[in-house]
């Protein structure tokens, strides 16, 4: 079983919306987080989350928002959105994951 280690600067919950906001550090890159916020958001066990390359490539995911040639005005406007095990993923290049539970109807 692996471990997934996420920098959490900032972390929580909104309770009205159960959007998860995660915070992720360039140097980790975001998959951790992407990880942890499903897991949170949908109250899955982690085995029980359908592998993330099912939805978005992961190291093409690292690569876009992890790079840092880019200028903080860039890293701003940049952000990848799929969805994922029932819920929305927005990863942006800022740092910060969201996860929004998808609502059936």
């Amino acid at each position: 079983m692996s471990e997934h280690h996420t920098t959490e600067t900032a972390a929580s919950t909104d309770g009205e919306s159960g959007v998860v906001v995660r915070q992720w550090d360039r140097s980790e890159g975001p998959l951790g987080s992407v990880h942890d916020a499903l897991i949170e958001a949908t109250g899955a066990d982690p085995q029980d989350l359908p592998p993330l390359y099912d939805a978005v490539d992961p190291d093409a995911l690292a690569a876009v928002l992890g790079a840092d040639d880019r200028s903080e005005r860039d890293r701003a406007a940049t952000s990848i959105t799929f969805v994922h095990g029932g819920c929305e993923v927005t990863v942006e290049a800022s740092g910060r994951t969201l996860v929004s539970p998808i609502e059936d109807g």
